[in-house]
Parts: structure tokens; C-alpha cells; sequence
């Protein structure tokens, strides 16, 4: 069924099919016609092409050598002993000389070159007494100089009225056989009659067997979008409460815990964390399948997306009685512009197979970086990700094995199972990175991964005490709107908000978003797409109208991680996207920067 998924797939694939048929089935007729009849169509062409050639070398031989050419130039100069003439002759012979020597080349029967020779013969005689003339104009030199350079030309002319006649003797003999193809060709008219009626009888099936496809292809795209639909609406479902968990579990880390509960908290969250990887590489997998899978380019902190990630992976290989070593060398506050979600696939998904395949000792995970200048803003540098275990390794087919996309999630037969290698190996094409795999089997196995990322910037923290101050001032007294249809997700977005000092009102539908608009006059809107009654991208639409809603910045909160859906809400005058589950600090950055440009 994977060929007739696409409509205008399957059309072109059984265009193909009858044109291939339809010329498999000419050329076999036309080849046994030709093996009949003997047919010389290209010795007969290439005659053609030779004569036409030849008949032109020759008309540029004639006016080379006749008026205008060689001979009239020459007599100028013996007249009027002007030196251009004598240029323009000299230039002639040269002309003279290339054109014979192609001549020589294009006339196969080399009889016919002796009147070559005999033109090249005369025209070198003539070419010999250009030098020997002098300037002086006396009688008595102009007599001795006449006489000096008279030459017998009549062999010459005689010699290109011959190949004038060979030529028109090559046509002769081009036209008789042409009329013999002309005759054999009304012989293959005639029997391919047959030919034509079995064509069209093909034809005739396949156009059936087109309208077949077009049925099989309309029911394989729409049995497609429903699954693209199911996934939508799955990733909205499952990342709604996910969002409302992780989004608690922050608002609890803003509370005064002990050491104990907030590990607890973090144990969860990580847990959480790990979940929306996998949901992201279920979506990431449908956007292989259906080539619609990017990079979103945004600024990250490279350590804290690289050690949240492996922190996870500490716990896990704890229960299993392995060290897991994780060491940095990148600046500690360097942010770089890449997308830090499908970073963190890469990295969860490979880590998930050395912990899962080493039984005993330990995994090493060692992050560096390679910048000439030193992580300057604005240069691209080479992330460099390498990934050591003691486990049982790899056997040399299986490295070759090791990232080919037709591989599976497990093995058949292997007791080892293997990452997500056809999301790992796409993700990698997409970031330009090379990964390579280094193993010797019973030792372990040795990955290391070079990503190209530009730095954004190395900030230099303010103090924490400082840097919440900054925002509370920042969002002291700002009315915010939240529209929000989850309780849930409203507490959290609410809870958020009110810990930085705004002023918050939730609206559970787009209808009221709209009411309240009217009413409060907010100067910041965070609004999740997917309400009753009215959806938000329609609530933001009507409220973009609005004279006093134009330049309100308009936050999209979406439980669907698709391009499709940020498209919609960037056409409905949104400000910016952000995907469920939500960090406070991605919420907080994002109202005010839209606070910040708006002022």
C-alpha cells in the first residue's frame, strides 16, 4: 500500500508504466523491421550530415579562395601594393590551409584528396611571392612583377569543380537510398497497424487499472489524515496533563522543601521529562515517514539541556549498579542557536541503549566544544558529544548495522536491544552532524557525535536574589488574561503568574476570552488554542480586529507539537507558540520579551 499512498504517486507511476510498455513494444517492432529490411538509417543519416558538412567546408573553401578572398586580395596587392591587402591574403591562406586540412578529415575516399593537393599546390605557389614584391610602382618593376606572379590556376579550379561533382554524386547516391528507406518504411506502416491496436488495448487496461489506483489512493489518504488527526489530537491529550503534573511539580520547587522532597520532586520531573521525549520521537517518527520533519533554530543552554537530560539517565543506571560519569568543558552559561529538543532525542535516545546493553561497569558522557574564537557570539563552533560504556559491544556486521535507517527498534535474534536508530540517523542528517560508532565486541562500545551549531551568547549570570527581583519587577502590576479550558493547566499558568506579581483573570472558552477582553483591557494575553465554544485561534482573530487589540501581544499555548498548528497561529496574529508541557522559565522569558518589544 506504500506506493499509492499519495495521489499524484500513483498517477505517475502508471504513466510510466504505459509509456513503458508503449515504447518496450515500438522498439521491439521497429527493431525486427530494421533486422528485415536491413535498414541503413545511420550510415544514411551520417551521409547526410557529412555531405551537408562537406558541401559548406567547401562553400567557405570557394569564397576563401575566390572574390573577395585569397586571389582578389593577392591581385590588389600586385596592383596597388597596399599592405592590408597583403594581410587580408595572408589571413585568407591560413583560412584556406584549416579548411583543407577538415576537407582531408571529412572526404573518406582518398582519391579524391589529390585535388586538395592540388588546390593547397596553387594557392602556396601564390602565397610564395607575397614577400618577394616590392613597392616600387616603376614601369619597368610593375612589368617584371606581373610577370613574376602569374600562376596556372586552371588545375586548381579544375580540382574544385571535381569535388563539387563528388559531392553531387554522394547526394545522388544519399537520395537513392533514401528512396529504398522510403519503401521499407511504407512496409513498417503497414504492419505496425497491429502494433498500434495492441498499444491501445494496453492503454485501455491501464487506464482502468489508473482509476483503480485513484480509488486505492483516495482511501489511503484519508485512512493517512485520520492518523495524522489521531496523532494531533493524541499529542494535545497527553501533553494537556503532562503539562499540568510538571507545571505543579515547579510551582511546589517555588515552595520551602526539604532536601528529600524536592529530590522527590525532581525524580518526577525528570520522569516527566522523559515522557515528552518519547512523545516527541513517536511525532518526530511520523514526520520521517512523511518527509515534513525541522529544525526549530531558538537559543538554548547547551549545559543545562545536556546535563538534565543525562541526570535522568544517572538514576536509571544506578539501579543497575552502573556509574554513569558526566563531565563539561563547555563554558558553564553558554547558549547556542539550535533546536535543543531534537539534541536532547539524540542524546536520550543513545543513552537509553548503553544503559539498557551494559550489564557492568560504567558509561562515561563527555561534552567539549571547538570554537576558534573562543565561543565569540555569532561563530559557529563544533559540539562534540562522545559516549563510552564497558558493555558487551558490538560484532563488526552489527556496526555497520548500527544506524542503517531499515533497522528496527530490537533485533531479531539479539538479545541486545538497539536505540531509536532511524530517528537518531535522520535527526543527525537534519543537524548536519556526523556520528560515528567505534566497538570492539566484548569491551564496549565507543559513540561520538559532532554537531555545527552557532553560539549565541555566553551571559553572565546576575545573582539569583538580582535576577528575580529583575523580573518581579518587570511583571509587578501586568494585567494578564489567561485562557485556559484544563483547570489544571489554568492553576499552573495562574500560579506562575501571580508568583512573578501580576495580576491575573482566566477565561475557561474563547467567548469569554472576548468578554473580558472588552472588559479588562489586558496588557498581555496567554491563550491555549483548543477552548469550547470558541476556539483561540478564532477568539484571536476577532480580537486583532478590534481597534484595542492590534498590537496586544497574544501568547498560543498548544498541546500539538506541529508546524501546521504554529502556521494557523501565527496567521491568526499570534505573537509566539509555545507547546505543552511548558517550563515557568520558557513562560516567563517569553511574556517578557513580548512585553519588552511591545514597550
Amino acid at each position: 500500500m506504500s506506493f499509492i499512498v499519495n495521489n499524484s504517486r500513483a498517477i505517475r507511476l502508471s504513466v510510466v508504466i504505459v509509456a513503458l510498455i508503449s515504447i518496450l513494444s515500438v522498439l521491439a517492432y521497429v527493431y525486427e523491421a530494421e533486422r528485415r529490411f536491413e535498414s541503413v538509417s545511420d550510415v544514411l543519416s551520417q551521409r547526410l550530415i557529412t555531405t551537408t558538412q562537406t558541401v559548406e567546408l567547401l562553400s567557405r573553401l570557394s569564397a576563401e579562395i575566390g572574390y573577395g578572398g585569397f586571389i582578389h586580395n593577392f591581385k590588389n596587392y600586385v596592383l596597388r601594393r597596399d599592405v592590408n591587402y597583403k594581410y587580408k591574403a595572408e589571413e585568407n591562406y591560413k583560412q584556406i590551409l584549416m579548411l583543407i586540412r577538415q576537407l582531408e578529415q571529412m572526404i573518406e575516399d582518398k582519391k579524391d584528396h589529390v585535388f586538395l593537393r592540388e588546390i593547397r599546390r596553387t594557392i602556396e605557389e601564390y602565397n610564395g611571392h607575397l614577400d618577394e614584391l616590392t613597392v616600387d610602382f616603376s614601369q619597368p618593376q610593375i612589368a617584371a612583377d606581373d610577370k613574376m606572379v602569374k600562376v596556372d590556376d586552371t588545375a586548381a579550379i579544375n580540382a574544385i569543380n571535381q569535388l563539387y561533382n563528388m559531392v553531387d554524386e554522394l547526394s545522388q547516391q544519399t537520395i537513392a537510398e533514401a528512396n529504398l528507406k522510403q519503401k521499407n518504411a511504407h512496409i513498417f506502416i503497414k504492419y505496425g497497424f497491429g502494433l498500434v491496436i495492441l498499444i491501445a488495448l494496453v492503454a485501455l487496461f491501464l487506464v482502468s487499472l489508473i482509476k483503480k489506483l485513484e480509488i486505492k489512493t483516495i482511501q489511503a489518504n484519508r485512512a493517512n489524515d485520520a492518523k495524522g488527526r489521531y496523532l494531533l489530537t493524541m499529542s494535545h491529550e497527553i501533553r494537556t496533563p503532562l503539562n499540568g503534573i510538571l507545571g505543579l511539580i515547579q510551582l511546589f520547587n517555588t515552595k520551602k522543601l526539604s532536601k528529600e522532597e524536592r529530590r522527590h520532586l525532581n525524580l518526577i520531573q525528570s520522569s516527566g521529562q522523559v515522557l515528552i521525549n518519547l512523545l516527541n520521537d513517536i511525532l518526530d517518527m511520523n514526520k520521517v515517514a512523511t518527509s515534513e520533519l525541522h529544525l526549530d533554530i531558538l537559543p538554548f543552554d547547551a549545559n543545562l539541556v545536556l546535563g538534565s537530560t543525562t541526570n535522568f539517565y544517572k538514576k536509571v543506571a544506578a539501579e543497575k549498579s552502573l556509574i554513569l560519569n558526566y563531565q563539561s568543558s563547555l563554558p558553564p552559561d553558554l547558549y547556542l542557536n539550535g533546536d535543543s529538543t531534537k539534541l536532547r532525542q539524540i542524546l536520550s535516545s543513545l543513552l537509553a541503549y548503553v544503559v539498557k546493553n551494559t550489564d557492568a561497569g560504567s558509561i562515561k558522557i563527555s561534552v567539549d566544544g571547538e570554537c576558534e574564537n573562543n565561543f565569540a557570539e555569532g561563530e559557529i563552533c563544533l559540539l562534540k558529544l562522545k559516549i563510552i560504556d564497558t558493555g558487551l559491544g558490538l560484532k563488526s556486521e552489527e556496526q555497520n548495522e548500527f544506524l542503517e535507517q531499515a533497522s528496527g527498534l530490537q533485533e531479531k535474534g539479539s538479545h541486545k536491544q538497539k536505540p531509536r536508530q532511524t530517528l537518531v540517523k535522520e535527526l543527525c542528517d537534519l543537524m548536519d552532524a556526523t556520528i560515528e560508532v567505534e566497538s570492539l565486541y566484548g569491551e564496549g562500545t565507543n559513540i561520538k557525535i559532532l554537531i555545527p551549531m552557532m553560539v549565541h551568547s555566553i551571559e553572565q549570570k546576575q545573582s539569583e536574589g538580582s535576577e528575580d527581583q529583575a523580573y518581579m519587577d518587570a511583571f509587578r502590576d501586568v494585567n494578564v488574561l489567561v485562557a485556559e479550558e484544563n483547570m489544571v493547566n489554568a492553576v499552573v499558568t495562574k500560579g506562575f503568574l501571580e508568583h512573578l506579581g501580576s495580576r491575573v483573570r482566566v477565561a475557561h472558552d474563547g467567548a469569554e476570552v472576548i468578554r473580558l477582553f472588552d472588559h479588562m483591557e489586558p496588557d498581555i494575553i496567554v491563550m491555549d488554542i483548543n477552548m469550547p465554544v470558541k476556539d483561540g485561534i478564532q477568539a484571536s482573530i476577532e480580537i486583532r480586529q478590534k481597534p484595542n487589540g492590534k498590537k496586544v501581544p497574544i501568547i498560543a499555548l498548544t498541546g500539538d507539537a506541529f508546524e501546521q498548528t504554529r502556521e494557523k497561529c501565527k496567521d491568526a496574529g499570534m505573537t509566539e507558540t509555545l507547546t505543552k508541557p511548558f517550563s515557568f522559565e520558557l513562560l516567563r522569558n517569553s511574556i517578557y520579551g513580548a512585553l519588552s518589544s511591545r514597550a
